[in-house]
């Protein structure tokens, strides 16, 4: 499936803008509205990637909040690969920002961290925990540090839901992970999120990565 394809009757894609963690993201339009959507395919269907597809399409349809990626639908294909529509962000990722200006002004720094603070605090009322923030899962709004939206919940944890890891498996990307995420514990709760804050905070300040 690539670009000229329509999804699902409603999602028409127009073109390839990206890979990561489990699917291909399209630019596409959402042809209920006339919208720009960006719509994520399942590529690999290994054991568990479809529930765990499953399990980030309903995390976001639970979670309505200016900070994170709008979801608009998901189901699966006729051949019965998953996908996924939210809303099309313009603007860039903090990963780029920084590899463009090291690090930011103390200014910005505050303004984006509550910014992203508040927006985990909403996920973490509602029992998911993001497990995985880091620089490339924070978009900038049109490129303002004080409009980040936090993306990827691919490897969220939500409430008291089966793990679909197993105990000791690494979840997450090191440099960011808290010391019980990095062990692989399994009962690592909203404390992880803000220890990767933290540690991302630090990068934007200093320049440099808070962890080895």
């Amino acid at each position: 499936m690539g670009p000229g394809a329509v999804v699902a009757g409603r999602f028409e894609l127009v073109r390839f803008a990206g890979s990561g963690g489990m699917g291909e993201v399209y630019r596409s339009v959402d042809r209920t509205t006339g919208r720009p959507a960006a719509v994520k395919l399942l590529v690999d269907r290994e054991s568990g990637d479809s529930e765990r597809f499953e399990r980030e399409a309903r995390i976001l349809a639970d979670l309505s909040h200016p900070g994170i990626v709008r979801h608009l639908a998901h189901g699966a294909l006729p051949s019965g690969a998953r996908w996924l529509a939210m809303e099309w962000i313009e603007g860039e990722d903090l990963s780029r920002v920084l590899g463009r200006r090291q690090k930011l002004h103390l200014e910005e720094v505050l303004a984006m961290g509550r910014a992203v603070a508040e927006t985990l605090g909403f996920a973490h009322a509602r029992g998911v925990v993001h497990r995985d923030l880091k620089p490339s899962n924070i978009c900038l709004v049109d490129g303002n540090l004080a409009r980040p939206k936090v993306l990827d919940f691919g490897v969220a944890k939500m409430g008291r839901a089966r793990e679909l890891t197993g105990t000791g498996v690494l979840v997450g990307t090191p440099g960011y992970m808290a010391p019980e995420q990095a062990r692989g514990d399994p009962g690592i709760d909203a404390r992880a999120d803000v220890f990767s804050l933290g540690c991302l905070l630090y990068e934007c300040l200093t320049g440099e990565p808070a962890l080895p």
